[in-house]
């Protein structure tokens, strides 16, 4: 079997930036190493961080585990000021740049991830070596106002690409309708998620019956419990809804039995400010902890004792962060918007988008029960851990490639 040369395409990876996307990327890439020991893996990406904004010092070559990374250079460094009504750097990047590097990476395989660097993937289908097979992952969200024009480059892309892989059902109706992809090259692969050997789970039925017992009756010194800690990571902006989740937060507070604490994780990407302001203005602020952008480590530890976890975005292409945290045993409370709450067949509460005393009596019940909170957490462990693996996902991608690979030998 000869080597596979694979170049995924994205505008942000880290250290830069690190969201869903480039995430899914880095996890993804050892997996498929894993599953092809000969598989060299080459990330094209930018010097940029999101909201766009350029990182000094980056090298334009770097080797990382899971893949080598390349950056394309821009011009100038300050881009084009269009966020949030366009996610990607607007700046110049020389073709001739690009040319080189496809020249040098050769690859056999083409991946886009993401569907807003569509100029990006338009150049690279023009100047892709023949023979090269090119697999779209859109990574869909709904057309806005803004992203319109996606339309367009994306229809023409997705009938470019040789293979085009979705995450969910949702996704697989809506790349039909809205980018007229064919049917008979879409893949259904869904992400997969790291799940802990030692899950959440464990400490918090401990924590949970430590409580249950200060509580009974039969406690002869009756102690104040925990606080329930309930969890929301994401990016703080508008479009994750935290401000929303901090209203419901202040609302369902008259309901709970026992002390309750909000914990929002994430980079700042312009609600921090009027988020902080939200909690002096409800005086929630011994109830409340905006921590910011965590490390790896710090935000395990966030997740081994979290109770819940909520979150309310205004779209999730996938929801990769709340699979994150069912893997650890922690149930989720979120709404009906976006493909990837279709995904949340058990361990989840799913109320009707944006219904605020539906979602303030679940997350009473959620501080409340301890049972049924446990017994939650324990389906959502065992629904992620049989459905959502990187090996499974790497599998999955592996047969789109040779898919794609197939179709491009017979053209």
């Amino acid at each position: 079997m000869s080597a596979l040369r694979l170049l995924f395409v994205t505008p942000y990876y880290p250290p830069a930036h690190l969201g869903g996307i480039e995430r899914a990327i880095e996890r993804l890439a050892l997996a498929l190493r894993a599953a092809r020991p000969d598989l060299r893996v080459t990330v094209l990406t930018t010097h940029y961080s999101f909201p766009p904004r350029y990182v000094a010092g980056l090298p334009g070559r770097e080797q990382r585990p899971e893949a080598t990374v390349v950056r394309w250079p821009a011009r100038p460094h300050t881009p084009v000021p269009l966020f949030p009504y366009y996610s990607c750097p607007v700046t110049w990047f020389g073709p001739a740049r690009l040319r080189a590097i496809v020249r040098d990476v050769r690859p056999d395989i083409v991946h886009f991830v993401g569907d807003g660097w569509a100029w990006a993937h338009l150049a690279l289908l023009a100047l892709r070596p023949p023979g090269t097979a090119v697999v779209f992952t859109p990574s869909f969200h709904r057309m806005t106002p803004s992203r319109q024009w996606l339309r367009l480059p994306n229809r023409l892309i997705c009938r470019q690409a040789d293979a085009t892989i979705v995450l969910t059902p949702q996704e697989w109706r809506d790349v039909q309708a809205v980018y007229h992809a064919s049917p008979d090259r879409l893949h259904l692969v869904p992400w997969g998620v790291d799940a802990p050997d030692d899950p959440g789970w464990a400490w918090q039925r401990a924590a949970a019956g430590a409580r249950m017992e200060f509580a009974s009756p039969a406690c002869a010194m009756p102690q104040e419990p925990d606080p329930v800690r309930i969890l929301c990571v994401g990016r703080l902006g508008r479009h994750k809804g935290q401000r929303w989740l901090l209203a419901t937060f202040a609302r369902a507070r008259a309901g709970f039995r026992r002390p309750a604490q909000l914990v929002f994780v994430g980079k700042d990407e312009g609600d921090g400010g009027p988020l902080r302001e939200d909690v002096r203005r409800l005086g929630l602020q011994g109830e409340v902890d905006i921590l910011g952008e965590l490390t790896d480590d710090a935000l395990e530890e966030e997740y081994a004792h979290a109770d819940c976890f909520a979150l309310f975005s205004q779209f999730e292409a996938f929801g990769l962060v709340f699979l994150e945290a069912m893997a650890r045993g922690i149930p989720v409370l979120t709404h009906r918007l976006g493909a990837g709450a279709a995904l949340l067949t058990a361990g989840a509460v799913v109320t009707a988008p944006l219904a605020r005393e539906e979602a303030a009596a679940a997350l009473v019940r959620m501080v409340n029960d301890d049972t049924w909170r446990l017994d939650l957490g324990e389906a959502a462990r065992a629904l992620v851990r049989g459905r959502f693996s990187w090996e499974r996902c790497a599998i999955g991608t592996l047969l789109a490639y040779d898919a794609a690979l197939a179709r491009q030998a017979g053209n």
